[in-house]
């Protein structure tokens, strides 16, 4: 237990104790890094949505970040929040492969549009869709999935695959496949190669019909979402 007065020092406690950063808490709790600062700042209290990804990412106690009371990390905490939307749907819990020869862990997981919601607008968002359950073995605190929606990336990486992100990697390795957000189209995958006597970003697709786009670095360091780790699809 802790001695601290009020919600916002007792989560600004929290992510120190846990190594977070702001990012991560806007990451997990689908909200802008700008609100993040509210919450911690006391401007605002933090929203159910933020509340459960926190929980279910991070394992955070309700009770004590709301009283005070118990300790900021409970492992059981996160089907206290679980279902508290109305009309919700239960979802998968992780499970065990009563079929397979070893156990298989599941880790239920937010999937992301790449396509912002609303009107185009210069700056992408994440958007979650749906959950889907992948391997514990895919699942890391910075991960964020992706559902594809182009064939740019085609015959490689096929629309309609998950993609995940590792958003903790997003600088950049030339050649290798990024989450980039693009101007008012949204999130895409391509190959990133950087072009420092233009400074500027070279994004290649693997499909020919996709021509190569080149967007410059000042100003948009928050360009590059995340590095792609994984992909899920039909073969």
């Amino acid at each position: 237990m802790t001695d601290k007065n009020s919600l916002s020092e007792r989560l600004q406690y929290f992510i120190e104790q846990k190594g977070l950063k702001s990012q991560d808490l806007a990451r997990t709790g689908n909200i802008k890094k700008q609100t993040v600062s509210d919450y911690l700042s006391g401007k605002t209290s933090p929203s159910t949505k933020a509340l459960k990804g926190w929980v279910q990412n991070y394992g955070l106690n309700l009770n004590w970040l709301i009283t005070g009371e118990g300790e900021p990390e409970n492992s059981q905490a996160s089907m206290a929040i679980r279902n508290i939307r109305p009309n919700a749907v239960p979802e998968p819990a992780p499970q065990v492969c009563p079929t397979c020869n070893s156990n298989f862990a599941g880790h239920i997981v937010d999937v992301h549009s790449t396509i912002g919601a609303g009107s185009p607008s210069e700056y992408w968002e994440p958007n979650p869709l749906f959950q889907v359950c992948i391997p514990e073995r895919f699942y890391s605190q910075n991960l964020m999935v992706i559902k594809v929606e182009g064939t740019s990336m085609e015959p490689l990486i096929k629309k309609g695959a998950y993609v995940g992100l590792d958003t903790g990697h997003n600088g950049v390795v030339a050649g290798e496949i990024y989450g980039v957000r693009v101007p008012y189209e949204g999130l895409t995958l391509k190959r990133v190669f950087v072009d420092p006597e233009k400074e500027c970003l070279r994004l290649q697709s693997e499909n020919p019909k996709h021509p190569e786009q080149n967007l410059p670095i000042e100003g948009r360091e928050d360009l590059i979402v995340g590095k792609a780790v994984w992909v899920m699809q039909e073969i």
